[in-house]
């Protein structure tokens, strides 16, 4: 049977606690694509719709 190392479980569980309550990076939330091609159109069609209207 292996002895108990003392200063090895106190190393692991210090380094545990470090990464536990480390921060990740924050991303920036990024929309697609698609979502801005959907919106771009979406708003022609309602200025041009308002144009005609009022012209």
């Amino acid at each position: 049977m292996s002895k108990r190392n003392e200063l090895l479980e106190a190393d692991i569980k210090e380094r545990i606690e470090e990464v536990r309550y480390e921060r990740g990076e924050k991303e920036a939330p990024k929309q697609s694509l698609f979502y801005l091609i959907i919106v771009l159109l979406v708003t022609l069609s309602i200025l041009f719709s308002l144009l005609r209207f009022v012209g």
